[in-house]
């Protein structure tokens, strides 16, 4: 992936071409922006943005690392987590090696850093229309929608390939089935990759982090198990390390 930057703003929608040929995303920048009509929807009084920045950049799962010089991580010590793991599992293994220190990786939106970017949950930026299905929180990177947890009938679909993306009606497509990007509870998030994918193994094809990946052994208060570094293509037990079924490092 690469490190495409959009100049997502506050007032314009992205501009990108529909595609139906999938291509691998940013693996540490933006994926997406946030459309105008979803930022209106945040609380900057509830859940405010850091030092009032721009929130509309939306990336993928991944982040840099962190070691005990980020704000709020002094517990680490030596330790450091390492690039190219997602939100959430890094979340749990700050917990672990803090020992249980209360320890939050992102704000109640999902949002962090300098520049202010989403990485999971975007759960202030959408809403429920009658049908039960989320609005629209931005446009990714294909010109495709991104949208809030939900489908018709305010259920979380099953239905989605490895790129995070299902074809379906959604409340703006005017009663036509488009192909859109769901935020899932787990990785990828947002969008692992521009689809559609028919497989995990078509996804892992358009990175070289999981068609020849560097694997890392890590542990959280659950257990310990192998992760593909950068790999934003994950199967149905949640796992992008090939054979490894659930990963142990998970909660049960």
């Amino acid at each position: 992936g690469g490190d495409a930057d959009y100049g997502c703003s506050t007032t314009t929608q992205l501009t990108a071409v529909i595609t139906d040929t999938p291509s691998s995303v940013s693996l540490r920048g933006d994926i997406g922006c946030v459309d105008p009509t979803a930022q209106a929807l945040r609380d900057t009084t509830a859940i405010p943005v850091l030092n009032d920045q721009d929130a509309t950049r939306i990336y993928g799962p991944f982040e840099a690392g962190f070691t005990s010089t980020v704000p709020g991580m002094s517990c680490l010590g030596d330790n450091t987590i390492s690039y190219g793991i997602d939100t959430y599992t890094a979340e749990l293994m700050v917990h672990y090696l803090c020992d249980g220190e209360s320890v939050e990786v992102l704000d109640l939106c999902g949002g962090h850093a300098t520049p202010y970017h989403y990485h999971e949950r975007l759960s202030c930026l959408y809403e429920s229309a009658p049908s039960g299905h989320s609005t629209r929180i931005g446009t990714a990177g294909d010109g495709n929608g991104i949208y809030g947890m939900h489908i018709d009938g305010g259920v979380e679909p099953t239905d989605l390939d490895a790129c995070g993306g299902r074809t379906g009606v959604t409340p703006d497509s005017n009663g036509q089935e488009v192909y859109y990007y769901p935020i899932t509870r787990d990785p990828p998030f947002t969008v692992g990759c521009y689809g559609p994918v028919s497989s995990v193994e078509e996804c892992r094809a358009l990175y070289d982090e999981c068609s020849n990946p560097t694997l890392q052994t890590i542990t959280t208060v659950y257990g310990t198990g192998q992760y593909a570094l950068d790999c934003p293509c994950f199967d149905e037990n949640h796992s992008n390390v090939v054979g490894q079924g659930y990963p142990a490092y998970w909660p049960p």
